[in-house]
């Protein structure tokens, strides 16, 4: 099941390199850690990938995606995104037919994913500083009541 979290941090990123830079110093002697460029033009299109990413990839079922929001001088902080997902294309097509059967196999061949998850979410609380952000439907709703966006405090 992926998992999806907001986090944002008043700490000075730098660009998309230095944070690469930083997961890759964390990450490196135990996973594969790989800057993702954005596609341009109309590869763009046809990929969907419009924006740098950093992955970081476990095993061929576990695997993480980081996204850094670019520098904005209205606002204090910035945001970061983090997503699981199956970095092999071959083994994410088989997984998605058959539902529980094929996880609980996924589980016996690769592991529970939840440790390397969240060593990587408690990494960008600590050393990032990052904060996570409720995204839910009834906070978003509270926020754009009281006017404010989901990201306001």
């Amino acid at each position: 099941m992926a998992t999806y979290s907001l986090f944002k941090t008043k700490r000075e990123m730098g660009d998309i390199q230095q944070t690469f830079e930083e997961f890759n110093k964390k990450f490196g002697e135990k996973y594969k850690v790989e800057l993702n460029k954005a596609d341009s033009g109309a590869k763009k299109f046809l990929t969907g990938n419009t924006t740098d990413s950093i992955s970081i990839k476990k095993n061929a079922y576990h695997g993480a995606i980081i996204g850094l929001s670019p520098e904005d001088s209205r606002i204090d902080y910035r945001t970061l995104t983090f997503s699981s997902y199956t970095p092999n294309a071959i083994v994410n097509q088989l997984l998605g037919k058959s539902g529980i059967i094929d996880i609980l196999i996924a589980k016996l061949i690769w592991g529970n994913g939840t440790p390397f998850y969240d060593e990587i979410q408690n990494f960008i609380e600590s050393d990032l500083e990052g904060t996570g952000v409720d995204t839910g439907l009834m906070n978003s709703a509270k926020q754009l009541l009281k006017g404010k966006s989901v990201l306001d405090d």
